[in-house]
């Protein structure tokens, strides 16, 4: 399998910071890398529910 850095992109955006502005860095996944984190995060059995 062949692994692709552009599946996990790193950009940076600009948030509001009180009255100023400043630079994050975030991250833009493509379908595939978000296909991957379902497949091996949310598909597992969550097991019974609990009881509330």
């Amino acid at each position: 399998m062949q692994k692709n850095i552009n599946d996990f992109a790193e950009v940076s955006k600009i948030v509001d910071a009180g009255a100023t502005s400043k630079p994050v860095i975030d991250y833009e996944l493509s379908r595939y890398a978000c296909y991957n984190c379902y497949y091996l995060n949310c598909s597992k059995d969550p097991g019974p529910p609990s009881g509330g």
